[in-house]
């Protein structure tokens, strides 16, 4: 299973200054998580990350979805531990298509 340790941050294209990364990871079952962290996310220092969950298309892109299971459309003020926590939920959803 992947695990925050498997996400590779990239600069978010079009912010400038202290900028915003993300990361995402794709999983077998069609679902996958965006990652963020720094300027105009919901995060702080002890709690640097922000989730949402995706939908991934056969042609590599990806829409945010709100699967039932999670009360909101991002997770807000997670740490790495966290992150890996819901990655492992997210992975273990049954298969999309």
């Amino acid at each position: 299973m992947k695990s925050f340790e498997d996400l590779v941050f990239m600069p978010e294209e079009g912010c400038s200054g202290d900028a915003t990364f993300k990361a995402v990871a794709v999983f077998p079952n069609g679902y996958g998580v965006s990652v963020v962290s720094g300027n105009g996310t919901l995060t702080s220092s002890d709690k640097p990350y922000e989730l949402a969950v995706i939908e991934c298309q056969e042609d590599g892109s990806y829409r945010l979805i709100y699967p039932s299971i999670f009360d909101c459309d991002v997770i807000p003020f997670l740490t790495a531990d966290d992150v890996t926590s819901y990655m492992r939920i997210i992975q273990s959803l049954p298969m999309l298509f």
